[in-house]
């Protein structure tokens, strides 16, 4: 019937009539019911979800980076290095393993903790970058209140004016790293 159908381009409307009119089910337990799963057992869906809190804090690495990009440029490695990590975080989070539900939780200002329903939990962390004098020869690093010293027991400071890395008052350059 829907074959003589399809010649006048009507197929569709008569298979749907037909349908409605055959019964939703057959009560026959000897027919087989097919196993029906995604190709390859993975699932369609991946589950992510994301507190509120957590939300505002994606937002806040989000213009960290905007203000790395504003303040070093794009081209900088302050910039790519960030935006990489960050990038590469997002990835990892979204691609974890098939059948894990996982929770993002704020976990400081620019940092999330991670918890999965199998008891796991990891955090992504961003850790800044010690400035440093950018001077040959000077390994002199800066410690609370902007305060010069020897990076190591051992190290050399030359006695100048030192040559920050970065400045204090600009965003803080650094990445982003899995921490378990």
């Amino acid at each position: 019937m829907t074959d003589r159908a399809y010649t006048w381009g009507a197929a569709t409307s008569t298979g749907m009539d037909l349908a409605a009119l055959l019964p939703s089910s057959y009560d026959d337990p000897a027919v087989p019911t097919p196993l029906l799963q995604p190709i390859g057992g993975n699932p369609h869906l991946v589950r992510l979800d994301i507190s509120r809190e957590a939300t505002a804090t994606v937002a806040s690495c989000q213009q960290h980076l905007i203000a790395l990009a504003d303040a070093y440029g794009t081209d900088s490695d302050h910039y790519r290095d960030a935006a990489a990590s960050w990038s590469l975080q997002l990835t990892a989070l979204i691609s974890a393993p098939n059948g894990v539900r996982r929770v993002l939780h704020p976990d400081g200002p620019l940092s999330l903790y991670v918890s999965t329903d199998d008891a796991g939990h990891y955090g992504i962390v961003f850790e800044p970058l010690t400035r440093h004098c950018t001077v040959a020869g000077c390994h002199a690093v800066t410690a609370a209140g902007d305060q010069w010293q020897p990076s190591r027991p051992d190290a050399v400071v030359i006695d100048h004016e030192h040559q920050p890395s970065h400045p204090a008052d600009g965003p803080q350059p650094g990445r982003w790293n899995t921490r378990l």
